[in-house]
């Protein structure tokens, strides 16, 4: 069976739940790329709350075609470098516009990386197509030359309703019969994490197709027993 996380990713920006805000004005970066004074867009905040997967939606809706890399693949001056060059110089197939995205930059850190982050920001100067870096917290000093190089767009944390709105949905698709205050307090766990909210979904109701409150306690539990 598909991951929930993956049959149910947003395919536009109407579809991204809790994050219209933050959404625009990504969009906004893509389609006015050539006007922007910065060379990427620098999306930050928690973890599963669809910085990622906004990416995405936003591609699709605008027909744009992705070039992605984790940063963690990346871990040098030298592959970053080699990534980056390749990637501003490809041309997209059938010449559609491309957004180029590197997820988690805050997965870059310590002397073995050293080089990275000067090799991102000079690269961005000589860019002709947007470029999107994903990070959770892209705060430390270290990413001083690359915020100030960026358009920052905050991805808040997800409120519990928001979280509730997503799982009702698949629910409806699934076919699942979920007791409200099941849901409810499975959002609520989540604290604002949408991704570990569908996954205990999907888990939790493989067997019988439903979701009851008490799933969810038996789930806390065992959670608190594992930490």
């Amino acid at each position: 069976m598909p991951l929930f996380t993956l049959k149910y990713a947003p395919q536009n920006s109407a579809q991204l739940i809790g994050q219209s805000l933050p959404a625009a004005q990504l969009k906004d970066f893509i389609l006015n790329y050539k006007k922007q004074k910065q060379k990427a867009a620098l999306v930050y905040g928690p973890i599963g709350n669809g910085k990622t997967s906004s990416v995405y939606a936003l591609a699709n809706e605008l027909k744009y075609d992705i070039l992605e890399i984790n940063s963690s693949e990346v871990r040098n001056e030298a592959n970053m470098s080699s990534f980056l060059n390749s990637a501003l110089g490809q041309q997209s197939l059938f010449f559609t516009p491309k957004i180029i995205l590197i997820d988690e930059i805050d997965n870059i850190s310590g002397t073995h990386d050293r080089g990275c982050i000067p090799a991102l920001t000079k690269a961005l100067e000589k860019s002709c197509f947007p470029v999107i870096l994903t990070a959770n917290d892209p705060f430390d000093s270290k990413f001083s030359a690359l915020r100030k190089c960026s358009k920052m767009i905050e991805y808040g944390k997800l409120d519990y309703k928001s979280i509730v709105q997503i799982l009702q949905h698949i629910c409806t698709k699934e076919n699942i019969v979920a007791e409200e205050k099941a849901l409810n307090a499975l959002s609520r766990q989540a604290d604002g994490d949408a991704r570990s909210a569908l996954i205990d979904l999907q888990v939790l109701s493989a067997a019988e197709n439903k979701l009851l409150y008490s799933d969810i306690t038996s789930l806390s539990d065992r959670k608190c027993t594992q930490t």
